[in-house]
């Protein structure tokens, strides 16, 4: 329940807009990050589906969709079409 609190200070500086600025410089930090790094970079995948060889990153929440199941991140587009390829193949061999 602790992690629902908030000070003063936060709501104040939501009511004048300094916390979305505050998050979106870290979020462009980590987008950064997570471009340039070679460690996480070879963390990322394709879509499975199009076969599409530009990385996905999961935190492109507008742009993908990351499977319940098995974690797989593909294009929003991709997933709402066909869903999940690796579960369904999973689940052709009795994996899921």
């Amino acid at each position: 329940m602790r992690d629902n609190l908030f000070s003063l200070q936060n709501l104040l500086d939501i009511y004048q807009g300094k916390l979305k600025i505050l998050i979106m410089e870290v979020i462009n930090v980590a987008k950064e990050h997570f471009r340039g790094c070679g460690v996480c970079v070879k963390k990322t995948n394709a879509c499975s589906i199009c076969k599409d060889k530009k990385p996905l990153y999961f935190f492109e929440i507008k742009k993908t969709k990351v499977c319940k199941t098995c974690r797989k991140v593909f294009h929003f587009k991709c997933f709402m079409e066909k869903g999940c390829q690796e579960c369904g193949l999973l689940s052709l061999l009795g994996q899921i």
